[in-house]
């Protein structure tokens, strides 16, 4: 259900990595990104917010709000 994005981002990457975040309270998201499924930090920026993921979602996530939360906190990680 996940594969739905025009722009080719893989969103299962991103929303677990916001999981362990926002959920859990665990880890660094660039770490978690870069190393452990190997995406480049910058891939969110390609998204157009067109929805499409959030219309295939079957748990009916907010996968766009998370992204954006979880921009900003890659953007505090990186700044450090």
């Amino acid at each position: 259900y996940c594969r739905e994005c025009p722009e080719g981002i893989e969103p299962w990457k991103f929303m677990e990595t916001a999981n362990l975040l926002f959920l859990k309270s665990q880890g660094s998201a660039s770490e978690r990104l870069s190393g452990y499924w190997g995406a480049q930090l910058n891939e969110l920026d390609k998204c157009i917010e067109c929805g499409e993921c959030e219309d295939a979602c079957t748990q009916h996530l907010p996968i766009i709000e998370r992204f954006k939360l979880l921009k900003e906190r890659i953007a505090e990680e990186t700044a450090k």
